[in-house]
């Protein structure tokens, strides 16, 4: 896996981790998650990896992150691509100086125009990948935004409900993965609640591995109330706005199960308020194809929030009341 991961970089980037001595910098959360604890053990396996790995926390001010980016000049960045949206209008001014030859994006998920545009602006190799605690790296995109199998390192099964397989090209309820290459403590079928599509068809990248697309957890399922019943919906389904320009950040909470709170971080220079029209219009044209038409959407005056403890940020989060 690992010597696939290396070869399937191009070749003026793997020049650009020389010429930058392969630095290594870390934007998470200590001790949480799968990328700082990769940087924990290169920084103890020799004292000369603790001068070439530095990290910082992602609930640090903008511009601390900013400047340890810029003294530091890393040969790989890592990052939730949340943190890297929020990096945005100080890549575009300019004010982020460095130029990582490899982008790592992981934790959450990453849109085409996003990893596009750090692409472009700080002429780095940009990929996301996919990964867990206990699997580590499970894939990671092409070109074309493929995730990519690593699966000479990793075994998923999707299946549904009952644990029974679902075919190529069929949404899963859960995953299961086996790890093969640890040897401490292995992981066989072991369970998550992820939901995964597995694609066999080649890809044109080149990549023979097959490919997955993540759709999140099946315990993030949205029910909404219908006259025949409650209407089940892919939080992914509520994402497609968040492509709007001057959205910095985007996020839903669902309140109830008639009742969506929108919350945006917006850039200079844009309505809040106007922004916010046309995505409820977008919203109720998604949902009312869905056949929920009764449905109240309000503006709220916070800020997106992230998870307290992983610094993650969800675009779509269920805040129901308790039954």
């Amino acid at each position: 896996m690992a010597l696939y991961f290396i070869r399937s970089f191009p070749f003026k980037d793997l020049i650009g981790l020389g010429l930058k001595r392969g630095k290594y910098f870390v934007i998470a959360n200590d001790g949480f998650s799968m990328s700082y604890n990769s940087y924990r053990s290169q920084i103890l396996a020799t004292p000369l990896n603790r001068m070439r790995c530095q990290s910082i926390s992602v609930d640090s001010k903008e511009e601390d992150i900013i400047t340890a980016i810029n003294r530091f000049r890393p040969a790989i960045l890592y990052a939730y691509p949340t943190t890297m949206e929020l990096l945005l209008p100080h890549i575009r001014s300019k004010a982020v100086k460095a130029k990582p030859a490899i982008m790592i994006l992981g934790g959450e998920k990453c849109s085409d125009k996003l990893r596009k545009e750090l692409s472009t602006l700080m002429k780095s190799y940009v990929f996301n990948t996919y990964g867990t605690s206990e699997a580590s790296l499970i894939a990671r995109t092409c070109k074309h935004g493929h995730l990519h199998l690593f699966a000479d390192w990793v075994i998923i099964e999707p299946v549904d409900k009952n644990d029974q397989p679902v075919p190529p090209g069929t949404s899963s309820d859960k995953l299961l993965i086996t790890n093969l290459s640890n040897f401490t403590q292995p992981f066989i079928r072991y369970e998550i609640t992820d939901r995964v599509t597995l694609h066999e068809e080649t890809c044109s990248c080149g990549n023979h591995m097959p490919y997955i697309e993540v759709e999140g957890r099946t315990d993030d399922i949205l029910e909404f109330d219908h006259p025949g019943g409650r209407v089940r919906i892919s939080p992914i389904v509520l994402t497609d706005p968040a492509d709007k320009e001057g959205i910095i950040r985007y996020q839903v909470i669902q309140k109830d199960y008639d009742h969506l709170e929108l919350k945006l971080m917006t850039e200079k220079g844009y309505s809040k308020v106007e922004l916010f029209k046309k995505i409820e219009r977008e919203l109720r044209l998604i949902l009312s194809n869905m056949d929920v038409s009764e449905i109240t959407i309000t503006l709220s005056d916070d800020l997106p929030r992230i998870h307290p403890v992983s610094g993650k940020y969800s675009m779509v989060l269920k805040d129901l009341p308790a039954q």
